[in-house]
């Protein structure tokens, strides 16, 4: 998968970066809702990168989620997306 630089969420349009810090922290990812922004630490291997990633957009979708939700959900998809790869495909 590639990670997009931008993504709508919501009605939103977030500004995605790949950074080598976030915020002084060992996180993986960061959603910032106020300043529209998901963060991603290039530190990844890309298959890790893609499950963060995952991550973050539902962080981004419902605030409300716990961590533990957010988790299950992001490695659950992304077993979804890797066993299907054309399943977003579409024919022109």
């Amino acid at each position: 998968m590639k990670i997009p630089t931008k993504i709508k969420i919501g009605g939103l349009r977030y500004r995605v970066r790949v950074v080598k810090k976030i915020n002084d922290s060992e996180d993986s990812g960061e959603t910032d809702t106020e300043k529209l922004v998901i963060s991603l630490h290039a530190g990844q291997k890309q298959s890790a990168l893609e499950i963060t990633f995952l991550h973050e957009v539902l962080h981004a979708i419902n605030i409300n989620l716990d961590e533990k939700e957010v988790e299950y959900l992001a490695m659950a998809f992304y077993g979804v997306l890797k066993d299907n790869p054309r399943l977003f495909q579409y024919d022109k």
